[in-house]
């Protein structure tokens, strides 16, 4: 954790990348905030439970965090971030839709579909096995 800290300290603009984990749910919490250089911008468009968002919502409510940027959120009216509009911007989580991004995942989709109506397992399938006659 100690270069957690170190690394919130320096930096102007702190942008999270870590996949959600039981060990980096909460990463962002007061704790860390409590290090995070005065006047930073957080970033998050990686997953929800990194951040203790009411945690955030003080530590911007107080200054001590400029603002923020959130792809990914899970209670932006109950953590006290909506009041803070002004210094929060939010997205629907949309931080990799590009426009090959989206024709890859319908592509995929329609294969996946005729695949199935086929009777052969799709790539992506999570139920196994794939039923057709259901």
């Amino acid at each position: 954790m100690e270069k957690l800290e170190d690394g919130l300290a320096q930096a102007d603009l702190v942008s999270l990348h870590t996949p959600l984990r039981p060990e980096t749910r909460g990463l962002i919490d007061a704790r860390a905030l409590s290090h995070i250089k005065p006047g930073a911008i957080l970033v998050n468009t990686a997953r929800a439970g990194l951040v203790d968002e009411t945690a955030l919502a003080e530590a911007i409510a107080s200054r001590r965090v400029a603002g923020a940027g959130l792809d990914v959120y899970s209670h932006e009216a109950t953590s006290g971030l909506l009041g803070q509009s002004n210094r929060v911007i939010f997205t629907p989580h949309l931080g990799g839709a590009t426009l090959e991004a989206l024709r890859r995942v319908a592509i995929g989709s329609a294969r996946n579909v005729l695949m199935a109506l086929s009777g052969e397992r799709p790539a992506t399938a999570l139920n196994d096995p794939v039923r057709t006659d259901a």
